[in-house]
């Protein structure tokens, strides 16, 4: 499940994902099963976040 995405990096162009397995707290509690992933996209951010 994705939870949380952002452009970053020098020039804005990767995408950093955030995923879980899901949105119960309780469950996700020391499991350590999330991620983070990255893609290069063509267009750049602009601004801040």
């Amino acid at each position: 499940m994705a939870v949380a995405c952002a452009l970053g990096g020098a020039d804005r162009r990767p995408l950093f994902l955030l995923s879980a397995d899901g949105w119960d707290a309780a469950q996700l509690a020391g499991a350590r099963t999330s991620a983070i992933a990255t893609v290069r996209v063509t267009v750049p951010g602009a601004g801040l976040p």
